[in-house]
């Protein structure tokens, strides 16, 4: 997979002069288009899954670069290196549950304050924006930001378990599974979910970090 965390301009290759300008201007079109940014990658992170205190496996995911402010919340949660927040709370997703599971739809979690879908928190305060909808809920495997509204974005997200097109454009998608071992482990997930989305086992993240060695920077 080829890996890199901007977007190109055309001052980047101001060196090369005006005769590369039109093959310039192709070139950051083409590497700029919405379906290649998807291999953009900002960071790699990891959940180790147990349900029911029995160990279910480890979920890697690649964090889109597209999604910068998004990503980077994920990836900061995921390692917990923002400490505690003002009520001593871990900013940090190792401890808490995926608390609704709604089989063919998605797993939600990710809330760092009160986990049972009512709070959570991000690194750059209580909520951010909606920053694009440029990534969209077309398969199983992605990774999205939980909200309750535009611009409501804290530390809750969800993956998905399928398509889901009806929330292009309210849900910022930022990240996606990164391989066939972590597909497997979210299956595992999606075999506890319901029609409703109640879960009967806990699907604890036991633990969370950032794959050290494949960050880009």
């Amino acid at each position: 997979m080829v890996l890199w965390t901007k977007q190109f301009t055309i001052a980047d290759w101001d060196q090369y002069g005006p005769l590369l300008k039109t093959a310039q201007k192709q070139y950051v079109q083409y590497f700029n288009k919405p379906t290649l940014q998807l291999i953009k990658v900002h960071a790699q992170v990891f959940f180790d899954i147990t349900i029911d205190g029995l160990d279910a496996g480890r979920i890697v995911f690649n964090l889109y670069a597209n999604t910068y402010p998004t990503s980077e919340n994920f990836r900061a949660l995921c390692t917990g290196e923002k400490g505690n927040n003002k009520q001593n709370k871990p900013l940090h997703y190792k401890g808490t549950q995926f608390f609704k599971v709604i089989k063919g739809s998605y797993a939600q979690g990710g809330d760092i304050t009160k986990d049972n879908g009512e709070g959570g928190e991000s690194i750059y305060g209580p909520k951010f924006a909606d920053e694009n909808f440029i990534n969209k809920h077309t398969r199983r495997g992605l990774l999205a930001m939980a909200n309750k509204g535009r611009h409501t974005n804290n530390s809750q997200f969800y993956i998905t378990f399928s398509q889901l097109s009806k929330h292009d454009g309210k849900n910022v998608v930022f990240g996606e599974v990164a391989d066939e071992d972590s597909f497997r482990v979210l299956d595992k997930i999606e075999k506890q979910g319901t029609e409703s989305g109640k879960v009967d086992k806990k699907i604890l993240i036991a633990n969370s970090g950032e794959q050290k060695s494949l960050r880009i920077e």
